[in-house]
């Protein structure tokens, strides 16, 4: 994980922000969309996969690395997230969920 990855909000000196380098969409942005549309479960499968897919494996690995003081809100936070990572991804798979 490079130092250009992690990037610090100015809200929060303790939780950094997380910023893709890769093309992708935010899932809640797709989400979104998707309702909007009403689109298929083909199409909701396809562009989650498309889209959110490259987001959310870059998330995992930035996660693991910053994952904060171990009893700080962010860590346990950071600590549900990967502990629940196989349920969170399931939807990239499913367009019916």
């Amino acid at each position: 994980m490079s130092a250009e990855s992690v990037h610090y909000s100015r809200s929060s000196r303790h939780r950094p922000d997380f910023q893709p380098t890769r093309n992708g969409t935010p899932p809640y942005l797709i989400e979104r969309w998707l309702r909007k549309t009403g689109a298929s479960a083909d199409v909701r499968q396809q562009l989650r996969q498309e889209r959110a897919g490259p987001v959310l494996e870059e998330l995992k690995p930035w996660l693991e690395v910053n994952n904060g003081l171990p009893k700080s809100p962010w860590a346990k936070a950071t600590q549900y997230t990967l502990g629940r990572w196989q349920r969170l991804t399931r939807y990239l798979d499913e367009g019916r969920v």
